[in-house]
């Protein structure tokens, strides 16, 4: 888990986002894949399904409070190991481009402020940090997104 911190409005930057999620505490981002602009902020969270190429920008941070996001890697044989304990879901065909960006729901910000206040409690990492982030997986394969994270 990563925790990136920045201080208002920046440039456009351009990054390489891995195979992850970005859950933003604070502030709003903006990305652009090729002609495909996508903005999210603490409401929503993106998910990159794939190694990508972006170019980035922080938007803003309110009343100037600093960005803060948290960024989680994602571990393919992990959410494999979790779709497949899970019962065949039959979606819709969706036409992507590795990427996304969803609502954040309640269950799932639950999850992730379990995970964050772990840091509060280090000895309880080792033990705890890899239940809860399967639970995270768990909650992302059930939502919107679980397909483009099951291929």
């Amino acid at each position: 888990m990563d925790i990136c911190v920045g201080q208002g409005f920046t440039e456009k930057a351009p990054c390489l986002y891995r195979s992850m999620i970005c859950f933003i505490l604070q502030g709003s981002k903006r990305v652009a894949i090729n002609d495909n602009l996508l903005s999210y902020d603490s409401e929503h969270y993106l998910i990159s399904a794939l190694d990508l190429p972006l170019i980035g920008q922080i938007l803003d941070a309110e009343d100037g409070q600093p960005y803060v996001a948290v960024s989680l890697v994602l571990d393919p044989a992990l959410l494999a190991l979790l779709a497949a304990s899970m019962p065949a879901v039959r979606e819709r065909e969706q036409k992507g481009i590795g990427i996304t960006i969803n609502p954040m729901s309640a269950p799932l910000r639950d999850t992730l402020l379990r995970l964050l206040s772990l840091l509060d409690t280090p000895d309880d990492i080792p033990i705890l940090a890899p239940m809860v982030e399967r639970e995270l997986l768990y909650r992302l394969l059930q939502g919107p997104q679980g397909r483009l994270l099951r291929q």
